[in-house]
């Protein structure tokens, strides 16, 4: 049997911040040649988490979505539309 866990919003709001952060990182890493897929597996794995909590999110799924397109990026200027949209996208998050 899964945990259940419940979280209140302004909970959910200081962890936002925190993910949106780490996804904001990725930028500087991809232009600096650092080993940014890396940084991102760890934050895919550690959204898996919330998944049964944020699974009725569209938004949640879109950024999951964004997140795991930036492997298929194929320039900069994509690469960093992608972040902007995973931002976004997470932005909108509401639990």
């Amino acid at each position: 049997m899964k945990p259940k866990f419940k979280f209140s919003s302004s909970a959910w709001e200081y962890n936002n911040r925190r993910i949106i952060n780490q996804v904001f990182k990725l930028l500087p890493m991809y232009e600096n040649e650092e080993d940014w897929q890396k940084q991102q597996q760890t934050m895919l794995l550690e959204l898996k988490g919330y998944n049964d909590v944020l699974e009725n999110s569209p938004d949640f799924m879109i950024a999951v979505g964004k997140l795991a397109a930036l492997d298929y990026a194929e320039d900069r200027f994509n690469f960093r539309k992608l972040v902007f949209e995973t931002i976004t996208a997470l932005k909108e998050v509401k639990i």
